[in-house]
């Protein structure tokens, strides 16, 4: 990791389900302005689709390509649990295999990565009347790259870790000086950029904002509360949430209407047809304008909306039961939150249907809902104005002999748990104290652990429900007194969890006389049917737990 490096060049990434959206900025230049990689004229992003049998055709050189011919909606089957309810569904468009959605996905980033690299290369960087181009005199190679990518809330760790893994792989993690950044979640990041976005005093110190990122395949939802307005700051104040629901499942809901209309829903060619009609640019182009769809549109528009009233209600009366507060703004981004009519949509939910504590807030569109995922990841990144999170995950560990296998039952030390608020650069940490023969073996092995349960219901044992996830080596190097053959020496050691600013766990151990070797094996990270192996990074990092926050 390069934590305390100057930065050339931040390039944010929003890897969606339908449309892919870039941004980059020079964090050090004049205004720090915020340039987009054009894509799409409709969407202003780059088309999530790669080509089946043509190698080199990605994105846009894509569109006019028959459906069968081309992967669409891949990002969702990263979550191998979405990809074996397809199969049973007979989704004919979904990847055959967990390994193919990886590869598929690996390539399409690669292709990513490649653009980027020729488009920033040639660019130069203009704010004002100062040009910046840091690679005048840099390669691109030896140019600081931050590449940030956003993550749905739906991911849990694993499913976090193998994307990094893809990510890696397609090129993003191929030179030294870059670094890959596992950013906010989308409904995060919007609730950013909605803050720094309005200058019209909408905002004020403490208010609650409840942010909904109606994206492609899935919806986020956030809630935070704005801590300071010069510099911008806020905190966030409940758990992320998220459902499967978004522009995609209207589109699939259309074809399906499509089939049926035309006659041919037994019918291959005609559900071709109809396929192509869901996709073309007719149709996502009027998905976003109408303010109130036709009869037989509308029930597409309503099906999702439902979806995602459930999720936002559940969130809502979750926040209500933690904190009993009122929410003063709801943000709308995402290609599906630019719909005017999910927009009067939520509006109407919001002030009749919702909870009484959502009833009066104020909705709010982000200026460029589509980006505005990007745009907050960058904001975020130089600003840091996004500082309290709250955990995700358990983190703990084990003292063990070293070669030991611990039995089930042996006693965890959590040094982070769900739920718990944490900020950039906060420190977890307890002593433990290891008995040593004076002929006895210095060395021993640190196990850590991770658990997705709830903090309420954690197990302080190893068992069910813990996942082993790295082990480092502890020395002690100090001597040993001589006393009899029955007594110990007691040597205390700290063992502590850090967060840095770009949301990575590393977890150290540190004492008198106490060393922990760097040159491990790399992490086991462990999800479904898939070992993922992490590097170790150094000199000072034992163990590097990415992009969990």
């Amino acid at each position: 990791m390069h934590s305390t490096r100057q930065t050339d060049v931040c390039v944010a990434i929003d890897f969606g389900t339908t449309f892919t959206g870039v941004a980059w900025m020079v964090p050090t230049g004049p205004g720090s302005g915020i340039q987009v990689l054009p894509g799409d004229p409709v969407a202003q992003k780059f088309p999530t689709i790669l080509a089946k049998h043509e190698p080199g055709k990605w994105g846009s050189d894509c569109q006019n390509m028959y459906e069968e011919d081309k992967w669409r909606a891949f990002k969702i089957y990263l979550d191998q649990a979405q990809l074996r309810k397809a199969h049973e569904c007979g989704v004919s468009w979904a990847p055959d295999s967990a390994d193919r959605a990886l590869r598929i996905a690996k390539d399409y980033l690669g292709h990513l990565y490649d653009h980027i690299c020729r488009h920033l290369s040639a660019s130069a960087f203009t704010f004002d009347q100062f040009e910046i181009n840091p690679f005048s005199h840099k390669s691109w190679g030896d140019c600081k790259i931050d590449f940030i990518f956003s993550v749905p809330t739906t991911w849990d760790w694993g499913q976090r870790a193998t994307f990094r893994d893809i990510v890696n792989k397609a090129g993003f993690g191929r030179e030294r000086n870059h670094q890959i950044i596992l950013g906010l979640t989308e409904a995060e990041a919007a609730s950013v950029y909605a803050l720094c976005t309005r200058k019209d005093g909408s905002f004020n110190k403490n208010d609650i904002i409840l942010s909904i990122d109606m994206g492609g395949g899935t919806t986020d939802i956030a809630f935070v509360e704005v801590e300071a307005l010069n510099p911008h700051k806020i905190k966030l104040v409940q758990q992320v949430k998220g459902v499967d629901s978004g522009s995609m499942w209207i589109d699939k809901d259309f074809e399906r209407f499509a089939a049926d209309e035309l006659g041919g829903s037994q019918n291959a060619q005609l559900n071709r047809i109809s396929h192509e009609m869901s996709q073309g640019n007719p149709f996502q182009r009027e998905k976003l304008r109408l303010g109130v769809p036709e009869r037989e549109l509308e029930r597409f528009f309503d099906s999702q909306f439902n979806k995602i009233a459930i999720c936002t209600d559940d969130a809502l009366n979750d926040f209500w039961d933690g904190v009993q507060k009122r929410v003063d703004h709801v943000v709308l981004s995402g290609g599906l939150g630019g719909s005017k009519y999910m927009l009067t949509e939520l509006k109407d939910w919001i002030s009749k249907k919702g909870p009484r504590w959502v009833n009066g807030a104020t909705v709010h569109v982000c200026p460029g809902p589509q980006l505005a995922v990007v745009y907050g990841l960058l904001l975020n990144r130089l600003q840091n104005i996004l500082r309290t999170r709250i955990s995700r995950v358990n983190i703990g560990v084990v003292e063990k002999e070293d070669n030991e296998t611990l039995p089930p039952g042996t006693e965890i030390h959590w040094l982070l748990r769900r739920g718990q608020k944490r900020t950039t650069g906060q420190e977890f940490s307890k002593t433990l104290v290891k008995s040593i023969n004076y002929k006895g073996n210095k060395l021993w092995n640190m196990e850590v652990f991770r658990s997705d349960n709830d903090s309420r219901y954690l197990p302080n044992t190893t068992g069910d429900g813990v996942e082993s996830i790295g082990v480092l080596s502890v020395e002690f190097t100090g001597r040993l007194r001589k006393r009899n053959m029955f007594m110990t020496t007691k040597v205390p050691y700290k063992v502590s969890l850090h967060i840095d600013a770009v949301g990575d766990y590393r977890v150290e151990i540190s004492g008198d006389h106490v060393n922990s070797s760097t040159h491990l094996h790399p992490i086991q990270v462990l999800s479904p049917n898939r070992i993922i192996s992490s590097p170790i990074y150094n000199p000072i990092t034992i163990i590097e737990i990415n992009g969990q926050r």
